[in-house]
């Protein structure tokens, strides 16, 4: 059942136990690319980059063909004629030279973009790590580490291997939607440091060793489905409750299909048949979200344990999918495999169904109950499969602050690939290097040889500060067992449930004060300081400054969660402060980090007090407003904008820190409205009546609204000031607007009646972030 740890035996390997040593003057060297193309010369040149750090001098780069006679020469690139194994990476030394080459796939290679399949630079790095003792810590030039200097070039003649365990290794790097959020003042990124940060992060890939010579394809299959068939072939999607074919609640990108349906295999193989170049694998994962089909055939597919609620286990549904399209594919082509995604209420394994060795599944399983997962394999295994792909969203738990992920996610990777892991899809590197850093590492590293325990693993890592990795040691410890082990993995269900949807990082984050005390950056401070005062070299002293920043940013970041919101200026301000100054030397992915504080609602407070760099002024409004509900949508033929504070100041009042449905009764606000709003799509509008300083008569003054969610018009004493309208698919609804207040304010008068119309028509709405009056 378990893969044998005899397989690893193919991985790696030398020509010989006891090997000639072979040394070389850098001035009697060279480097050369082996084969044309800008991978071939980007690995010479970090080949010069690492060997100027052994040995302090920088060994030239010349043309295939033109190395001068008795230099000793570095080739990489081109090979010796071998058939080679997919990524196959050698390096072989002998008195006269080194050969650094593998199996490549460089057609498409350029210095912004290196290949999937990079044979030749894994042999660079596999041989810069086991000659040189090479570490890459994080990306970029400053995370290169624990190497041997020396000024003679040594190394061990004979011949190297390394092939990858797996046929695809994956970190997404997280590029997506952070780019999607606005940056703070003072910390946006330019197109060119964005390429950068792309690269680097791309880069210390390929220093792990990661890519891929195959691939799955596996994603949401049906996302265009509804489009081009919803008018043709209504019966290929799910029935809904109401009688309906169709997505019901979700868009049509979601809808579901209705597996029970021959005509949607016959369409699956179709597609496939017709498509200009055939995929090894078929793709047939079901989209995503709820509204599964309620159809009797589809149910009939379904194995309903006694006491079970009907639809609670998917799984053979969808199984019995697979192995139509694979039974209809294998007529076209008998090599042909089919794959598909284990996920939600399709996660566990099937009861009835089996699983046909050709089928790729991918497992959409979670670290927090390893437990759990192991169980789940084997109830796969039993049924057939031999090929899992690992495709996990264990990253997700990053919060920022230091959490202690490291062994919980090694302890998932290690036990699916005991069950046949062929391939994995990690969704995505957070690139918060001082605090959790070491998980990615010890995550990537894991992918070079599967069978390395954790506990070398994880030595292997706080080797890199040399004398102070004891204490460093330590300190990522106490962050697992003090802090994670002990007071949040007991807690995980309700962080998740407090978190909505079973959103973790969203539940630890809104009550990080919970499990999070001051005294736990007090003793970690100290840990580290006492790894300073060892006897450390300048680059071991810089990584353990870069842990002691960290610490610092952990402590500021965690003053400003907990600060209540109504105040979180006094820490917020240093908070923005630090990170300005840090930008360059701490390596934190500052855009992941917006990303996480701004899409739970400014956890912080960095995010709208950023905003205020530019005005002289800055007065936060009251928290909570007068509201009223618009469920006719009469109020602007009534003319409620123009209702007046001695009138307005008779609503109820209501939070405007978050959204109407999540409102809480009180003395403002009755529970007979609390309930009406809890699931309200409609029009409401808010009203509060706003000072402006007579001083500021002259200059220009602002309305800053933190969000509204979705669209808002805002009116002074009557007047349209400005609107804040969403469009279909934008950003508006979470994004910070100003709107204008001195062209309709009234100077004569001591309050301005300010009044917002909103309107919502899908999900949760309302003003939901702070609102400020600003003066520039």
């Amino acid at each position: 059942m378990k893969r044998s740890c005899l397989l690893f035996a193919i991985f790696c390997g030398t020509a010989a136990l006891f090997a000639a040593r072979v040394e070389v003057d850098p001035a009697n060297a060279v480097i050369t690319a082996g084969a044309d193309g800008a991978m071939y010369r980007f690995a010479a040149g970090e080949l010069q980059k690492h060997l100027a750090l052994v040995c302090g001098k920088t060994i030239p780069i010349v043309k295939k063909g033109e190395v001068p006679p008795g230099k000793f020469c570095l080739t990489v690139g081109g090979g010796d004629g071998r058939q080679l194994k997919p990524e196959e990476a050698i390096w072989i030394v002998d008195a006269k030279g080194i050969r650094v080459f593998g199996d490549d796939d460089a057609k498409h290679a350029s210095t912004e973009m290196l290949p999937k399949r990079a044979g030749t630079l894994h042999a660079l790095y596999d041989m810069l790590e086991k000659n040189f003792g090479f570490m890459w810590l994080f990306p970029g030039d400053a995370g290169i580490c624990h190497y041997k200097e020396s000024p003679v070039l040594a190394f061990e003649e004979g011949e190297h291997h390394w092939v990858p365990a797996m046929v695809i290794r994956g970190i997404r790097p997280a590029y997506g939607q952070p780019y999607r959020i606005k940056m703070p003042k003072g910390m946006e990124v330019s197109k060119e440091s964005t390429k950068d940060v792309v690269f680097g992060n791309q880069l210390w890939m390929k220093r792990q060793r990661m890519g891929r010579s195959e691939d799955f394809g596996l994603q949401h299959a049906f996302t265009r489905w509804w489009g081009r068939f919803s008018k043709t072939h209504p019966d290929y999607f799910a029935l809904q409750p109401d009688g309906s074919r169709g997505p019901g609640s979700l868009s049509g990108d979601r809808v579901k299909i209705c597996v029970s349906n021959p005509a949607v295999a016959d369409q699956i193989v179709e597609d496939w048949k017709n498509s200009k170049v055939r995929p090894k694998i078929i793709n047939v994962t079901e989209n995503d979200s709820g509204n599964y089909c309620t159809c009797a055939g589809c149910q009939k597919l379904d194995v309903v344990l006694p006491g079970e609620k009907p639809m609670a286990h998917l799984t053979d549904r969808y199984v019995h999918l697979a192995n139509e399209v694979l039974k209809r594919a294998e007529k076209i082509n008998p090599e042909v495999g089919v794959g598909m995604y284990a996920y939600s209420i399709y996660l566990d394994p099937p009861r009835r169904e089996k699983v046909s060795s050709k089928m790729v599944i991918g497992i959409v399983s979670s670290m927090f109950n390893n437990e759990k997962n192991r169980k789940r394999l084997e109830g796969w295994y039993k049924a057939g499969l031999r090929k899992v792909y690992l495709r996990p969203n264990d990253h997700h738990a990053n919060i920022i602050l230091p959490i202690g992920i490291e062994k919980m996610m090694y302890d998932h990777f290690r036990i699916t690939w005991e069950f046949g892991m062929v391939g994995t899809d990690y969704d995505s590197m957070y690139g918060f290097w001082p605090t959790t850093g070491i998980a990615d590492y010890i995550l990537a590293r894991a992918h070079i040889d599967p069978n390395r325990s954790f506990e070398k693993l994880e030595a292997e890592y706080y080797s890199a500060y040399g004398p102070a990795a004891p204490e460093v040691r330590e300190f990522f410890r106490y962050w697992r067992q003090e802090v994670l082990e002990k007071r949040i993995m007991p807690d995980r269900e309700r962080i998740a449930k407090v978190g909505l949807y079973g959103n973790f990082s969203r539940g630890l984050l809104w009550n990080v004060g919970d499990y999070f005390k001051p005294e736990d950056f007090d003793k970690t401070d100290a840990i580290l300081r006492k790894a300073l005062a060892k006897p450390l070299s300048p680059t071991e002293k810089k990584l353990v400054n870069i842990l002691l920043l960290g610490n610092r940013h952990s402590r500021l970041t965690y003053q400003a969660l907990t600060a209540p919101k109504t105040k979180k200026e006094p820490y917020a301000i240093p908070l923005i402060k630090f990170r300005k100054e840090h930008k360059n030397d701490l390596p934190m992915f500052w855009m992941m980090v917006n990303f996480v504080e701004q899409r739970f609602g400014d956890l912080t407070g960095a995010g709208v007090l950023s905003e205020f760099s530019g005005y002289s002024k800055a007065e936060r409004l009251n928290s909570s407003w007068h509201f009223k509900m618009d469920e006719k949508n009469v109020g602007l033929k009534e003319h409620w904008e123009k209702t007046k504070a001695r009138d307005f100041k008779k609503w109820p009042r209501i939070s405007i820190l978050t959204n109407w449905e999540k409102q809480k009764a009180d003395k403002n606000l009755p529970a007979e409205l609390v309930e009406k709003l809890r699931d309200y799509d409609g029009i409401g509008w808010y009203a509060w009546p706003v000072r402006v300083p007579k001083e500021w008569k002259g200059k220009e003054v602002y309305l800053y609204f933190g969000a509204v969610d979705e669209s808002a018009w805002v009116y002074v004493n009557g007047k349209l000031a400005g609107e804040n309208v969403t469009t279909p698919g934008g950003d508006q609804w979470k994004t910070p607007f100003f709107i204008r207040l001195d062209p309709v304010n009234d100077w004569d008068r001591n309050y301005q009646d300010v009044v917002v119309r909103v309107q919502d028509d899908s999900g949760v709405g309302g003003i939901w972030r702070p609102v400020y009056l600003l003066c520039k």
